[in-house]
């Protein structure tokens, strides 16, 4: 009997997409890793010609002209600031949009009123606490983050007012992954969505399936893809990512407290009367916009490790190394398949389709004789 080949029993999954489509998402994806790239150094080219044009310093003289106004000052110069940064990145969203072959749309308003409050509010913060502003923020800002990503999560445990899935070569696939994977859960249940989740507590969990993917995927691809989300609930990754992104948050604002006198020595800053002076607003989004960069990185890199977990996982519990193949490549989200090294380590939040294949391919190649 031939040897099993992973690298080979990989191409022939990937070979299941048409050379086109793989040269399409290659080409769409480098595209938009150089626009990610373009785009922060435009940001940052706006944020340096607002800064040394003066305009926000004479606007906050002109306000403070007779009496000190920290609140109306603020919130002027940080208006005056957005809507700067909108007109001169309307160009930059027009060509972007021209490329892609869409209408360029004009900035939403709500976006801007909550950036206007939340600047304002943190300038008058920077204020009443200089030395530790950054830290009441970074904990408010932590407590939402945990709020919105994890607690919705922990919420949707146990029993659920849903129709359990019907009898049959899924659900006794799942209930035998649901033993093997030491879910706390009894039931699996059928949504309205697309996919599937494992959600809840340590202590309590609920299991539920598209009926899309009932209908379009196999037992074995279901156990494989409910086996991933098992993954993720076993090692409590929804939370790690909340924390992960609370601690990303919380060394911004540190990084925004710290850096600001050399940034904005660094960018020929002029009329400033110290970090709590709007008018230094440019070369705190200019802070902002590096650290958004790193951040996103190391976040990247965070949730892909934590991917490539959860897919071990899966492989172990749910064994199903072929339907994890085939439930990746039906769900392939039309990146570039196989990126260098580089790449991957820099945009993608998971792994490579083609080096998740390679994975369940290389654990199946292991447990042959």
């Amino acid at each position: 009997m031939a040897a099993f080949d992973p690298n080979a029993a990989t191409s022939a999954y990937l070979d299941q997409l048409s050379p086109a489509l793989r040269l399409a998402a290659r080409v769409q994806t480098d595209q938009a890793h150089w626009a990610a790239v373009a785009g922060g150094v435009v940001a940052l080219l706006i944020c340096w010609l607002v800064l040394r044009t003066g305009v926000l310093a004479r606007l906050r003289r002109r306000i403070e002209r007779v009496r000190p106004r920290p609140w109306l000052a603020s919130a002027a110069t940080t208006a005056a600031f957005l809507a700067l940064f909108a007109l001169l990145w309307a160009p930059w969203s027009a060509f972007m949009a021209w490329r892609d072959g869409a209408r360029a749309l004009p900035a939403a308003p709500a976006p801007l009123l909550i950036a206007l409050i939340l600047v304002t509010l943190l300038y008058a913060l920077r204020r009443r606490a200089p030395r530790s502003w950054w830290a009441w923020a970074g904990g408010a800002a932590a407590g939402l983050v945990i709020a919105a990503v994890w607690l919705p999560y922990a919420l949707a445990a146990g029993p659920a007012q849903l129709p359990a899935v019907p009898p049959g070569a899924a659900r006794e696939g799942l209930m035998t992954l649901i033993r093997d994977a030491g879910l706390p859960a009894h039931q699996v249940y059928v949504t309205a969505g697309p996919d599937a989740d494992v959600t809840g507590t340590p202590f309590q969990a609920r299991v539920v399936v598209g009926e899309d993917m009932l209908a379009r995927s196999s037992p074995a691809e279901i156990r494989a893809a409910v086996g991933h989300l098992a993954g993720h609930f076993h090692y409590g990754d929804q939370l790690s990512l909340a924390l992960v992104l609370s601690l990303l948050i919380i060394v911004g604002l540190y990084a925004l407290h710290r850096l600001f006198g050399p940034v904005s020595r660094l960018m020929g800053a002029r009329d400033l009367q110290g970090p709590d002076d709007p008018a230094g607003l440019p070369v705190l989004a200019a802070i902002a916009v590096v650290w958004l960069a790193f951040a996103c990185v190391a976040f990247n890199n965070f949730d892909r490790l934590v991917n490539v977990r959860a897919d071990q996982f899966a492989l172990d519990r749910a064994r199903e190394p072929d339907g994890q193949a085939e439930a990746l490549v039906r769900g392939w989200r039309g990146d570039k398949v196989d990126p260098s090294a580089l790449e991957e380590a820099v945009f993608y939040d998971h792994p490579s389709l083609r080096n998740r294949v390679l994975h369940a391919m290389s654990w199946k190649a292991a447990q042959r004789p």
